[in-house]
C-alpha cells in the first residue's frame, strides 16, 4: 500500500513499472527516497542496475487482478547464498547484517548467471557503492572474490567530523526518522550504523536513504 500511494505522485516511476522497464522490487526501493522533483535522477542507470540484481517482477498493476510474481533469483539459490555467506555483507570491514542484497559479480547486463559462484551477499550501501563505481567486486564466490575500494573514505569508519554541515545533515536525518514514526533510540542507532557507509559530505537525503536501510521493517 505504501508503494502504491507513493506511485500516485511519481509518474516517471509509475510509467517505468507499467512498461516493464523496472521491476516492482526496484520501484519499491526507489519510492522510499524519490520525490516528484528527484524521481528522474533516482532512475539513473546505477540505481536501476543495483535494483535489478535482486528483483521480483510482478507485472503490470493495471489489470483486474495481480499478475503472478516471478523472482529473478530462484528462492532456493537465494537461501543457499545467504546461508553460505553467513547472513553478513561480504565487503571486508563492513559485515553488516541489515538490508542485505544478492549481487551478481558478472552483471546480468553482461549475461551473468544466477549460479551461486556468481552471487555474493552485500548490504545496500556496499551494493550501491559498487554500481556507482566506488567499489569493485570480481572473481568467483565464495573463496575467490576480490573487493577493492576506489574511494576509501566512502566506506571507512568515519573520523570525528569538524564540518558543521555534515553534523547538521546527520541530525536532520535522525529527526526525519523520528518524524516518520521510528523511536528516537532506533533512529539514532540507524544513523550511527549508516555513518560508516556515507561520504563525508553526504546530504540529508543520503543520510536518510542509508539509515532507512538499517531501520527495522514495520509489521504488516
Amino acid at each position: 500500500l505504501r508503494t502504491a500511494r507513493a506511485l500516485g505522485e511519481l509518474p516517471v516511476l509509475s510509467a517505468a513499472l507499467r512498461d516493464g522497464v523496472l521491476s516492482f522490487s526496484a520501484v519499491r526501493e526507489l519510492t522510499r527516497v524519490a520525490t516528484p522533483a528527484t524521481e528522474g535522477a533516482w532512475r539513473a542507470d546505477a540505481t536501476i542496475d543495483r535494483a535489478r540484481c535482486d528483483a521480483q517482477h510482478v507485472g503490470s498493476l493495471e489489470g483486474d487482478g495481480p499478475a503472478r510474481a516471478a523472482q529473478a533469483i530462484p528462492p532456493a539459490i537465494d537461501r543457499f547464498v545467504r546461508l553460505r555467506d553467513g547472513g553478513r555483507c561480504q565487503t571486508p570491514g563492513c559485515r553488516s547484517a541489515r538490508a542485505l542484497e544478492l549481487h551478481h559479480i558478472v552483471h546480468r547486463s553482461d549475461d551473468g548467471s544466477h549460479d551461486p559462484s556468481n552471487l555474493t551477499l552485500r548490504c545496500f550501501s556496499c551494493h550501491q557503492a559498487h554500481h556507482e563505481g566506488r567499489l569493485t567486486i570480481r572473481g568467483t564466490a565464495p573463496d575467490q572474490v576480490v573487493t577493492e575500494r576506489r574511494e576509501q573514505h566512502a566506506l571507512a569508519v568515519p573520523r570525528p567530523v569538524a564540518d558543521p554541515g555534515h553534523a547538521d545533515a546527520r541530525t536532520e536525518a535522525r529527526d526525519a526518522l523520528v518524524t516518520l514514526g521510528f523511536k528516537p533510540s532506533i533512529a539514532k542507532a540507524a544513523i550511527d550504523e549508516a555513518a560508516g557507509h556515507v561520504a563525508h559530505d553526504a546530504t540529508t537525503e543520503a543520510w536518510i536513504h542509508a539509515a532507512l536501510r538499517r531501520c527495522p521493517r514495520p509489521c504488516t
